[in-house]
C-alpha cells in the first residue's frame, strides 16, 4: 500500500510536471501565435505600401508615358518648323537671285538709256552744226 502511495504520488509529480510542461508549451505557442499575428500584420502593411509603391510607379509610368508623347509632338512641330525655315531660307535665296537679276537687267537699261543719250546728244550737236 504504501509502494502504491508512492507510485500515486511520484504519479502526481509526473502528472504535476506535465501540467507545468504542459502550461509551459501553451504559453510558448500562444506567444508564437501572437509573433505570428504580428508578423502577419507586418506583412500585411508590407503589401499595402508595395501596393501603394506600384500605384506611385503606375502612375510616374502614365507621367513619362505622356511626357515622351508630348516631347515626341515637340519634336515633329520642331521638324516642321525646320522644314518651314529651309524653304524660307530657300525663297530667300532666290528672291535674292532675283533681285541680283533686277539690278542687272536695270544696269544693263541704264548703260543702254546712257548709250543712247549720248548717241542722241552727237545728233544733236551734228545738226547744230549741220545747221550753222
Amino acid at each position: 500500500l504504501e509502494q502504491t502511495a508512492n507510485d500515486l504520488e511520484q504519479t502526481a509529480n509526473d502528472l504535476e510536471q506535465t501540467a507545468n510542461d504542459l502550461e509551459q508549451t501553451a504559453n510558448d505557442l500562444e506567444q508564437t501565435a501572437n509573433d505570428l499575428e504580428r508578423t502577419a500584420n507586418d506583412l500585411e502593411q508590407t503589401a499595402n505600401d508595395l501596393n501603394q509603391t506600384a500605384n506611385d510607379l503606375e502612375r510616374t509610368a502614365n507621367d513619362l508615358n505622356q511626357t515622351a508623347n508630348e516631347l515626341e509632338r515637340t519634336a515633329n512641330d520642331l521638324e516642321q518648323i525646320a522644314n518651314d525655315l529651309e524653304q524660307i531660307a530657300n525663297d530667300l535665296e532666290q528672291t535674292a537671285n532675283d533681285l541680283e537679276q533686277t539690278a542687272n537687267d536695270l544696269e544693263q537699261t541704264a548703260i543702254e538709256l546712257d548709250q543712247r543719250a549720248t548717241g542722241a546728244s552727237r545728233t544733236s550737236a551734228a545738226s547744230s552744226t549741220f545747221f550753222r
